[in-house]
């Protein structure tokens, strides 16, 4: 196991920077997942790590030592791929135990290795088949084998689970947060699902344009967003944003009808409010809590235990979840209510939290 420790890392490719400064600690034995939309340089910093691509300028260091400039094969590190990358012609007793053929480990230790591994993986069942012969979540399993089998310090996943259907992707985020419990090797992970992301990590990095927009447990980034940018990616529906200005010590906006008394910082009088869904209820007849506000339901899906309700609210647009037994249909008023304490401020001009 090992401290990972990223400083300043910038990677160009001529004019275009990928890699703006990136600063990101990792404790030893922690899951840290890099989360972020495409293109925002979080599988460039995975390979920094691995070795496959060297960093314009700064350092990446595990348990203290340096690995700018030192060989993949030499970084004590495994990664798993997004393609799984296993041998075709190999079996998959033989894929698990590749890495070790190639350090010339005995024939019987690497026996003994690749049991260990498949009964924690369990797939002993499945150690004389060919990957063709396999699932998605099989194969998937067997590359993790192939990756834990050498017990490096540190694992890398470049969105591992991408390439399976919903059903196999729950299953391996369970199996994957299983075998971090187990074994408590410093994980590295990279994806763009943020339900992934939030039930993996122990230290959640959102990325954004070569940056780190904000690091942190999962709870913290969810509850408390630095930015409108952390604030709509992270959440699932996305959260509510509704522009308006304080004037007197009152919040107004021009496209909702919604108002109420502002206590907050007053940096400026433009801010925008942040809502999740979660915390938009139905107001019932003769109760009155919190902001109400009067809208028509656009659109309604049912999840299962809980609906999605699309409104419209004046010129604005808010999604709520609620409970299946609430009664909504499209075209229909309903009443809403907010929680004043559930509201979340950004500064309009540069979407920073207040």
């Amino acid at each position: 196991m090992g401290a990972l420790e990223i400083s300043q890392i910038k990677k160009a490719y001529g004019p275009l920077q990928v890699l703006k400064g990136v600063d990101i600690g990792l404790d030893d034995g922690g899951f840290l997942v890099l989360l972020g939309s495409s293109g925002c340089g979080k599988s460039t910093l995975l390979s920094i790590i691995a070795g496959l691509a060297e960093p314009t300028s700064g350092d990446v260091r595990l348990d203290g030592r340096s690995l700018v400039g030192i060989h993949p094969k030499d970084r004590d590190i495994a990664m798993v791929f997004q393609s799984y990358a296993l041998y075709p012609n190999l079996s998959v007793a033989r894929n698990i135990a590749f890495p070790l053929e190639m350090r010339n480990v005995p024939r019987a230790d690497q026996e003994k290795s690749v049991a260990e591994v498949a009964k924690l993986l369990r797939i002993e069942s499945l150690l004389e088949r060919k990957p063709a012969q396999l699932s998605g979540g099989q194969r998937q399993r067997a590359a993790i084998g192939r990756a834990l089998v050498r017990k490096p310090k540190l694992f890398l996943f470049d969105e591992p689970l991408s390439n399976l259907d919903a059903r196999l992707r729950s299953e391996m985020r369970h199996e994957i947060k299983r075998l971090h419990g187990i074994l408590g090797t410093t994980v590295v992970y990279v994806t763009h699902d943020q339900v992934e992301a939030m039930t993996l990590a122990t230290q959640l990095v959102l990325m954004h344009d070569g940056q780190v927009e904000q690091q942190g447990h999962p709870s913290q980034i969810y509850d408390q967003p630095r930015t409108m940018r952390v604030a709509d990616f992270v959440g699932s529906p996305p959260m509510n944003f509704i522009s308006g200005k304080v004037k007197n010590g009152r919040f107004r906006s021009d496209t909702c009808p919604i108002e109420f008394d502002y206590n907050g910082p007053h940096t400026t009088s433009d801010i925008v409010i942040g809502i999740r869904p979660e915390a938009i209820g139905v107001a019932t007849h003769g109760q009155t809590s919190g902001i109400e506000i009067n809208a028509s339901v656009n659109l309604v899906e049912l999840t299962g235990p809980e609906q999605l309700i699309s409104t419209r609210v004046g010129g604005q647009d808010l999604i709520l979840t609620a409970p299946a037994n609430i009664e909504a249909r499209p075209g229909k008023a309903i009443r809403l209510s907010v929680a004043p304490q559930s509201l979340h401020f950004f500064q309009a001009s540069n979407g920073n939290r207040l």
